[in-house]
């Protein structure tokens, strides 16, 4: 027998439903804090993101969980440091393209909006376990399109089986034509919107690019001489840098077609819309900051954050507070009126800055990368490196305030502001290292 409701209940649930705004965020992969025209980039065309930035607000000291694509994404996804979810680095074997995958005993921000009744989407690249029993349909999202795993995991390196193009659990095409991967999602994003446009939406949109080695339409390939195209040599990555930033155009190209759809569904007023990147560069800009991915110096982890959400966030604003990856999850659950999970996690809602014009309590962030350290307090920065056989250990303080390049190691000068930041380092290692959650298990 149907359930039925009564109708001043069914009034409410619209009600509440109609109020829920619709999320999109948009993550680049390996694109840099000055790949983009409103961080200073002169020479790449963004003009979508710029506008972005214009009618939003421009974090200028936003930061990913970590260097490197996986850790940070599950920490973008669960709202924790990647290291108590147990995946710090991702080692490789010989038979699978990852040897871990992020546990289904974490709850994702995908599976916390779904359960009030957002429809969600990962269009792009997961890259957090490539075996059915780990993708994003087990972990929160309604549909997924896209590649299990970064597109240099591939058949011409050994370790790995053809790329598979997936939609949901089933592979649609192996090793598909990369060029077109942008276009793809794209095409994926603007139909995923149309279809939910008078219900609350989640889309997550991970692009596989500008991650080496490069690919590009033919549309954007266009400004090239016969004589480049002709150079690329397969899927070399020394080959393909040229195309860098025709990637970085595609990408904003992408941005713009999903806020044209936004607009033309007359859905602006209540959908955020959402930007950065998972790490620093491989070989795009840093801009003024020193390092690029997998470092543990500014350039590797700094990276460009945009939010515009009309009426709500005001225009043109810079936001100069520290804020990572994994405080985007209770944000989005502060939006969609959503429970964090019973699990602590260490993320922080961002809306009292986005939207009130706010400040957060002055907090201490923390990485951990290959052996790698760094603390940041205020303007303060730690960071430790391990001996390598070209150097020995070593330990620097900086204040990025007057020294955002990281040149000047004032460790000598102020030892106690040293201490302290190495203090709350070994407090905070204790704490995740003891927090981990249980491995996945194949």
């Amino acid at each position: 027998m149907a359930l039925s409701w009564p109708i001043d209940s069914l009034s409410l649930v619209a009600e509440r439903e109609r109020g829920r705004p619709n999320i999109v965020l948009i993550v680049a992969d390996d694109m840099g804090y000055g790949d983009v025209g409103c961080y200073g980039n002169q020479h790449i065309k963004t003009p979508n993101l710029d506008a972005l930035a214009k009618r939003g607000a421009r974090f200028t000291d936003f930061h990913s969980n970590g260097p490197l694509c996986t850790p940070t994404r599950a920490a973008l996804l669960t709202g924790c440091y990647q290291q108590r979810v147990g995946l710090q680095i991702i080692p490789k074997d010989q038979r699978y393209a990852m040897a871990k995958a992020m546990p289904l005993a974490e709850i994702t921000f995908a599976e916390a909006l779904k359960a009030v009744g957002y429809s969600t989407a990962l269009i792009g690249k997961w890259h957090l376990g490539d075996r059915p029993s780990f993708s994003p349909s087990r972990q929160g999202f309604d549909e997924y399109f896209g590649i299990p795993y970064s597109h240099d995991m591939h058949p011409w390196r050994k370790s790995f089986p053809p790329l598979p193009l997936m939609r949901n659990e089933e592979i649609i095409e192996l090793n598909p034509d990369l060029d077109d991967m942008t276009q793809y999602c794209t095409e994926e994003a603007v139909q995923f919107i149309s279809k939910h446009k008078s219900n609350p939406f989640l889309l997550y949109m991970p692009h596989p690019m500008p991650h080496q080695p490069v690919h590009v339409s033919k549309r954007f390939a266009q400004r090239f001489s016969k004589e480049q195209l002709a150079a690329i040599q397969g899927e070399d990555k020394k080959s393909r840098k040229f195309l860098y930033s025709a990637a970085i155009e595609e990408i904003d190209w992408s941005v713009g077609e999903v806020i044209k759809t936004i607009k033309s569904l007359g859905i602006e007023d209540k959908t955020l819309v959402a930007f950065t990147s998972d790490n620093g560069p491989a070989i795009g800009s840093a801009g003024p900051l020193r390092g690029k991915k997998g470092a543990l110096w500014e350039g590797g982890h700094r990276v460009p954050f945009i939010a515009c959400w009309r009426g709500k966030i005001q225009p043109n604003v810079v936001i100069d507070e520290i804020a990572m990856s994994m405080d985007l999850f209770p944000t989005m659950a502060a939006m969609a009126g959503a429970s964090l999970p019973e699990k602590k996690i260490d993320g922080v809602n961002l809306l009292p800055l986005l939207c009130e014009g706010g400040k957060l309590s002055e907090r201490t962030v923390f990485w951990r990368s290959k052996g790698k350290k760094a603390v940041r307090k205020g303007p303060w920065k730690m960071l430790m490196r391990p001996a390598k056989k070209e150097r020995p250990a070593s330990i620097a303080l900086y204040s990025l305030d007057s020294d955002l390049s990281e040149q000047h190691n004032l460790a000598g000068i102020y030892p106690e502001k040293l201490k302290s930041l190495q203090h709350e380092l070994t407090t905070w290692e204790k704490y995740v290292d003891a927090g981990r959650m249980r491995k996945a298990e194949w």
